[in-house]
């Protein structure tokens, strides 16, 4: 991650960054009812130090049912800091889904 983000200057850094909080601000106060129905599951980095994130997603979970697997040694961009275990986590999804 940090590699990515160093390739921004601090500008375009910030502008990415205020569109992405706005967006979210947007959507929070938009108080939709987000329904995902179809099949899901949540990965995270059991490392994960973005806001609560960790904790968002155990509720989320435990509320909705969705299995969550963890990612050792991986933080909140968990598919990049380990891409093979998290493509591992999906095609055996997808595969499972398929079999159904």
């Amino acid at each position: 991650m940090r590699h990515f983000v160093e390739s921004y200057s601090k500008n375009e850094y910030c502008r990415l960054s205020g569109h992405g909080t706005k967006m979210l601000a947007k959507a929070m106060e938009a108080d939709l009812p987000y329904v995902i129905d179809c099949p899901a599951i949540l990965i995270c980095g059991e490392q994960d130090q973005s806001g609560s994130a960790k904790s968002y997603n155990r509720r989320w979970a435990k509320k909705e049912g969705l299995p969550i697997y963890w990612i050792k040694d991986a933080g909140h961009n968990s598919n990049t800091d380990k891409p093979d275990e998290v493509n591992k986590i999906i095609r055996d999804f997808v595969r499972q889904l398929k079999e159904k």
